[in-house]
């Protein structure tokens, strides 16, 4: 499994990264898809943590909406992870031609 993200910000310059996790499960799948279809989704708080003798990548995602809403959690189980990063330019989302391999 690969996700395909814009990270950083307007102070540090933004990176193209790519994370590819092997032997992977998604845990809250329907928050991960309402996520890539509703773009742009901001990362409000993500964590690395050992479940048993897998790995757990969990991420929540701020909600759209601050006043009163609570952001929506979603987990990649795994057994080892990499990841790659390049320069972009600006802020430019993916494209359909660069997208995440999820499903």
């Amino acid at each position: 499994m690969r996700l395909l993200l814009l990270t950083g910000d307007l102070q540090t310059g933004y990176r193209r990264t790519e994370i590819s996790y092997t032997d992977a499960e998604v845990k809250n799948q329907e928050v991960l898809a309402r996520a890539l279809n509703d773009r742009p989704t901001e990362v409000s708080y993500d964590e690395l943590a050992v479940v048993g003798k897998r790995l757990s990548h969990d991420f929540l995602l701020a909600p759209k909406n601050l006043r009163g809403a609570t952001g929506q959690e979603f987990g990649i189980e795994f057994t080892s992870v990499s990841y790659t990063q390049h320069a972009v330019p600006n802020r430019v989302l993916a494209t359909t031609d660069n997208v995440s391999v999820w499903r």
